[in-house]
Protein backbone atom coordinates (compact mmCIF):
# COMPACT_ATOMS: atom_id res chain seq x y z
CA UNK A 1 0.00 0.00 0.00
CA UNK A 2 0.87 3.54 -0.91
CA UNK A 3 0.62 6.43 1.04
CA UNK A 4 0.32 8.35 -2.07
CA UNK A 5 3.78 9.70 -2.38
CA UNK A 6 5.90 8.21 -5.09
CA UNK A 7 9.72 7.40 -4.82
CA UNK A 8 11.58 7.70 -8.01
CA UNK A 9 14.10 5.43 -9.03
CA UNK A 10 16.99 6.33 -10.67
CA UNK A 11 15.31 5.49 -14.26
CA UNK A 12 12.14 7.54 -13.48
CA UNK A 13 13.98 10.46 -12.07
CA UNK A 14 16.17 10.93 -15.63
CA UNK A 15 13.28 10.79 -18.15
CA UNK A 16 11.36 13.16 -16.01
CA UNK A 17 14.48 15.46 -16.15
CA UNK A 18 14.83 14.88 -19.75
CA UNK A 19 11.12 15.91 -20.31
CA UNK A 20 11.04 19.25 -18.93
CA UNK A 21 14.62 20.36 -20.38
CA UNK A 22 14.89 21.84 -23.76
CA UNK A 23 17.75 20.16 -25.66
CA UNK A 24 20.78 22.31 -25.82
CA UNK A 25 21.55 22.05 -29.09
CA UNK A 26 18.27 23.56 -29.71
CA UNK A 27 18.89 26.27 -27.40
CA UNK A 28 22.22 27.27 -29.65
CA UNK A 29 19.98 26.78 -33.12
CA UNK A 30 17.77 29.70 -31.54
CA UNK A 31 20.33 31.29 -30.47
CA UNK A 32 21.98 31.33 -34.18
CA UNK A 33 19.03 31.73 -35.94
CA UNK A 34 18.14 35.30 -33.79
CA UNK A 35 21.47 36.38 -34.65
CA UNK A 36 21.23 36.09 -38.13
CA UNK A 37 17.74 38.16 -37.95
CA UNK A 38 19.41 40.74 -36.28
CA UNK A 39 22.31 41.09 -38.76
CA UNK A 40 19.63 40.78 -41.85
CA UNK A 41 17.63 43.44 -40.09
CA UNK A 42 20.27 45.87 -39.62
CA UNK A 43 22.09 45.63 -43.37
CA UNK A 44 18.60 45.47 -45.06
CA UNK A 45 18.68 49.65 -45.57
CA UNK A 46 22.03 48.91 -47.63
CA UNK A 47 24.08 50.26 -44.74
CA UNK A 48 22.21 53.88 -45.30
CA UNK A 49 20.93 55.72 -42.65
CA UNK A 50 19.56 58.83 -44.33
CA UNK A 51 17.56 59.13 -47.99
CA UNK A 52 18.36 61.13 -50.63
CA UNK A 53 16.45 64.87 -51.73
CA UNK A 54 15.29 62.68 -55.15
CA UNK A 55 14.47 59.93 -53.72
CA UNK A 56 11.26 61.85 -51.46
CA UNK A 57 10.78 64.30 -54.10
CA UNK A 58 10.12 61.91 -57.35
CA UNK A 59 7.76 59.39 -54.66
CA UNK A 60 6.29 62.12 -51.92
CA UNK A 61 3.12 59.53 -51.88
CA UNK A 62 5.52 57.15 -51.19
CA UNK A 63 7.00 59.15 -47.73
CA UNK A 64 3.24 60.99 -46.83
CA UNK A 65 2.92 60.82 -43.29
CA UNK A 66 6.07 59.21 -42.42
CA UNK A 67 8.80 60.30 -40.18
CA UNK A 68 12.19 59.78 -42.14
CA UNK A 69 15.62 61.36 -42.14
CA UNK A 70 16.77 63.07 -45.61
CA UNK A 71 20.39 64.63 -46.94
CA UNK A 72 20.83 67.49 -48.92
CA UNK A 73 22.34 70.72 -49.41
CA UNK A 74 20.89 73.84 -48.74
CA UNK A 75 19.70 76.10 -51.62
CA UNK A 76 21.29 79.60 -51.61
CA UNK A 77 18.94 82.31 -50.80
CA UNK A 78 16.21 79.93 -49.99
CA UNK A 79 16.32 80.56 -45.89
CA UNK A 80 13.45 82.46 -44.89
CA UNK A 81 13.78 83.03 -40.98
CA UNK A 82 11.12 84.65 -38.89
CA UNK A 83 8.75 83.84 -35.50
CA UNK A 84 5.53 82.51 -35.46
CA UNK A 85 3.86 82.45 -31.59
CA UNK A 86 7.50 83.88 -29.93
CA UNK A 87 9.16 80.78 -31.78
CA UNK A 88 11.58 80.38 -34.55
CA UNK A 89 10.16 79.56 -37.58
CA UNK A 90 12.58 78.42 -40.45
CA UNK A 91 12.03 77.87 -43.93
CA UNK A 92 14.42 76.30 -46.50
CA UNK A 93 14.93 74.14 -49.36
CA UNK A 94 17.11 71.17 -49.68
CA UNK A 95 18.48 70.38 -53.24
CA UNK A 96 20.64 68.06 -54.46
CA UNK A 97 22.70 67.45 -56.98
CA UNK A 98 20.36 66.57 -59.91
CA UNK A 99 18.17 69.64 -59.05
CA UNK A 100 15.36 67.71 -56.92
CA UNK A 101 14.12 70.01 -54.06
CA UNK A 102 12.39 69.52 -51.11
CA UNK A 103 10.87 72.18 -48.23
CA UNK A 104 11.92 71.93 -44.74
CA UNK A 105 9.90 73.71 -41.99
CA UNK A 106 11.63 74.22 -38.82
CA UNK A 107 10.33 75.73 -35.58
CA UNK A 108 13.71 75.31 -33.51
CA UNK A 109 16.49 77.24 -33.44
CA UNK A 110 19.11 76.26 -36.05
CA UNK A 111 22.76 75.33 -35.76
CA UNK A 112 25.30 78.03 -35.46
CA UNK A 113 26.28 76.98 -38.89
CA UNK A 114 23.55 76.77 -40.73
CA UNK A 115 23.80 78.78 -43.70
CA UNK A 116 23.15 78.38 -47.68
CA UNK A 117 25.52 76.35 -49.49
CA UNK A 118 26.26 73.41 -46.56
CA UNK A 119 25.16 69.92 -46.33
CA UNK A 120 22.33 69.18 -43.87
CA UNK A 121 20.42 66.21 -42.88
CA UNK A 122 16.78 66.93 -41.97
CA UNK A 123 14.74 64.43 -39.41
CA UNK A 124 11.13 65.00 -39.17
CA UNK A 125 7.61 64.44 -40.73
CA UNK A 126 6.83 64.70 -44.68
CA UNK A 127 3.44 65.42 -45.50
CA UNK A 128 2.33 65.75 -48.95
CA UNK A 129 0.12 68.91 -49.90
CA UNK A 130 -1.18 69.16 -53.50
CA UNK A 131 1.42 67.72 -55.58
CA UNK A 132 4.32 68.66 -53.46
CA UNK A 133 5.38 68.10 -49.93
CA UNK A 134 7.27 69.58 -47.07
CA UNK A 135 9.01 68.26 -44.27
CA UNK A 136 8.01 69.49 -40.56
CA UNK A 137 11.96 69.13 -39.08
CA UNK A 138 12.32 68.01 -35.22
CA UNK A 139 15.95 67.90 -35.70
CA UNK A 140 18.58 69.74 -38.37
CA UNK A 141 22.38 68.67 -38.52
CA UNK A 142 24.80 70.21 -40.21
CA UNK A 143 27.56 68.08 -42.29
CA UNK A 144 30.72 70.15 -42.35
CA UNK A 145 33.28 69.67 -44.04
CA UNK A 146 36.52 68.39 -42.50
CA UNK A 147 38.02 71.28 -39.89
CA UNK A 148 41.41 69.49 -41.28
CA UNK A 149 41.17 70.14 -44.63
CA UNK A 150 43.53 73.21 -46.56
CA UNK A 151 41.84 76.00 -48.07
CA UNK A 152 40.58 75.92 -51.82
CA UNK A 153 40.47 71.64 -51.48
CA UNK A 154 39.42 68.75 -50.21
CA UNK A 155 42.22 66.61 -48.64
CA UNK A 156 44.95 68.56 -49.04
CA UNK A 157 45.76 69.29 -45.47
CA UNK A 158 47.48 66.82 -44.59
CA UNK A 159 49.72 66.90 -47.71
CA UNK A 160 50.31 70.78 -47.38
CA UNK A 161 50.82 70.06 -43.31
CA UNK A 162 53.53 67.64 -44.64
CA UNK A 163 55.02 69.62 -47.46
CA UNK A 164 55.46 72.54 -45.04
CA UNK A 165 57.19 70.49 -42.44
CA UNK A 166 59.39 68.58 -44.69
CA UNK A 167 60.46 71.98 -46.19
CA UNK A 168 61.08 73.91 -43.01
CA UNK A 169 64.50 74.39 -42.03
CA UNK A 170 65.67 72.31 -38.92
CA UNK A 171 67.14 74.54 -36.23
CA UNK A 172 70.16 72.99 -34.97
CA UNK A 173 69.89 75.03 -31.84
CA UNK A 174 66.69 73.40 -30.71
CA UNK A 175 66.28 70.35 -28.26
CA UNK A 176 64.09 68.04 -27.39
CA UNK A 177 61.29 70.28 -24.71
CA UNK A 178 61.24 69.10 -21.28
Amino acid sequence: MTTGTETLTPAKSARSMRKSTIPFGYIVAALVVAGLVVVFVATASGGRYELDVSQVATAPEKFDGKNLRVRGQIKEGSIVATSEGGRPLTRFVLIDESGHELPIVSRESPPDNFEGGKSCIVEGKYTKTGEHGEVESTRLTMKCPSKYEAEGGAGKGADDLYQRYKQAPADPNAGPKS
